[in-house]
């Protein structure tokens, strides 16, 4: 049932800086799926835990938990639960659950993998409701609140000040990321949801400084980093979003995930060897030998973003680069993200190939069985000193440019690559006949 955002081992750190064992009171803004309160509780059991949020899942939650169960009815693309009749709280919370997980399926554009996977939801959802009952039953042991009020962040935040309690608070990363996320119950289930301000993130210096100045302790994490201000947490996990955190003890933390990695044994390609019959096959990897790769083929120094989907790209068995695909951060339902494409080498242009093969329908077919979903386009972001990226040329078109003159390189450019419909060799053939520039040959 939970959806954690923000990692348990960020989490871990925040309760090693933070004094929370001795606060003793604190108010948690913005639960969201309680991870925080979970692990809170469960290292200092002694605490008094004030959570808060607005969406029906975090409420109907915590009423269940609280023995407060929330009234909500069933209805549009949801009014077929009406016919289990679960009247028990236990029961219409795992049933809100399952709602929650079959809204994955029902937005954006329908196709086969999702209209299969959103008709076997419903057509079982009532196993699906029991073997969700178990985990809905555990929760009160699990999230030991005590209390839980419905309404805007910053009116919670504001009682704490007022009751001279802790100050915790997670608020998104993104303005109106939160509501994307809980869409789909909010438009076919009815309940007396509460009245906010959607939340953008720019105004969170001020609130930060709100909170200094009322004297409360606080722990607030946030994806930026101020001129005036210094966060006394870091969290960085690849080449996701870091975590900063700026926490009233003074007690300071850094923490760096790097990715594991695992040799394996391969054929590096030679140039010299590739032939107009030559045969291009695509292989999955795990996500550790995509690491292994990236390290000893890339820039140094660079902490490589797993991704959750990992390809070889091979001639004739030979190995010549690879394709890590994760799912959009923005939910995204047509497109896939295309984390990074990379040859091992430079010779030969053969960057172009494995850029070319990122969109081909058989790689995509294959990503849609693992999402159960069809993708019609590859999304991806390059950062380079040229305002555009000569690797990406002719294959995906340029969506968007900003000029960031990071230590990255000085453009920041997204481009979109639409789905190709053709063959893994006639993506070879292509290449090899307007890309490929042969290496002499070698002497038998």
């Amino acid at each position: 049932m939970f959806q954690g955002v923000v990692p348990k081992e960020c989490i871990a750190q925040i309760l090693r800086v933070s004094e929370v064992d001795t606060w003793g009171r604190v108010y948690n803004c913005c639960s969201g799926t309680f991870r925080f309160e979970q692990i809170t509780l469960a290292t200092f059991p002694g605490v008094e835990m004030h959570s808060n949020d607005v969406s029906l899942y975090s409420s109907a939650i915590a009423g269940f938990v609280l023995g407060k169960p929330l009234d909500y009815e069933f209805h549009g693309e949801l009014d077929f639960v009406n016919e289990h009749d679960f009247r028990e709280p236990d029961q219409r919370l795992a049933a809100l659950a399952v709602a929650f997980n079959l809204g994955r399926f029902a937005g954006g554009k329908a196709n086969a993998y999702k209209t299969g996977h959103k008709q076997h939801l419903i057509g079982n959802f009532g196993s699906y409701v029991e073997r969700t009952l178990d985990k809905v039953r555990k929760l009160p042991g699990l999230i030991p609140i005590a209390s839980y009020s419905p309404r805007d962040w910053l009116l919670h935040m504001e009682e704490a000040i007022e009751r001279k309690a802790a100050v915790f608070s997670y608020p998104p990363f993104f303005k109106n990321g939160y509501e994307k996320m809980f869409e789909f119950l909010a438009e076919n289930i009815k309940w007396d949801a509460p009245r906010y301000e959607i939340f953008d993130p720019k105004n969170l210096r001020g609130i930060i400084e709100r909170v200094r100045q009322a004297g409360v302790p606080y722990c607030i994490l946030s994806d930026q980093v101020y001129d005036d201000l210094k966060p006394e947490l870091e969290f960085i996990s690849g080449r996701g979003k870091p975590h900063f955190c700026y926490v009233s003890t003074g007690k300071s933390s850094y923490l760096q995930l790097v990715p594991r990695q695992a040799p394996f044994q391969y054929r590096p390609i030679d140039v010299a060897r590739i032939k107009p019959d030559s045969v291009v096959t695509i292989a999955r990897a795990d996500a550790a030998q995509m690491t292994f790769l990236k390290n000893v083929y890339l820039k140094k120094g660079i902490v490589h973003t797993p991704g959750m989907a990992n390809y070889l790209v091979l001639v004739d068995e030979m190995l010549v680069g690879g394709l890590i695909y994760t799912l959009p951060k923005f939910g995204e339902k047509a497109s896939i993200y295309l984390l990074s494409d990379f040859a091992i080498s430079r010779e030969g242009r053969l960057s172009k190939l494995v850029t070319r093969l990122a969109c081909n329908a058989e790689v995509l077919r294959d990503l849609g069985k693992r999402f159960i979903n069809r993708y019609a386009e590859v999304k991806t972001t390059a950062f380079s000193e040229n305002p555009v990226s000569m690797k990406y040329r002719g294959i995906f078109e340029l969506s968007k440019r900003e000029e960031k003159n990071g230590p990255e390189g000085r453009f920041m450019l997204n481009y979109v690559g639409a789905r190709r419909e053709e063959t893994l060799q006639q993506a070879f053939e292509w290449w090899y006949g307007k890309q490929f520039r042969p290496a002499k040959a070698v002497e038998a």
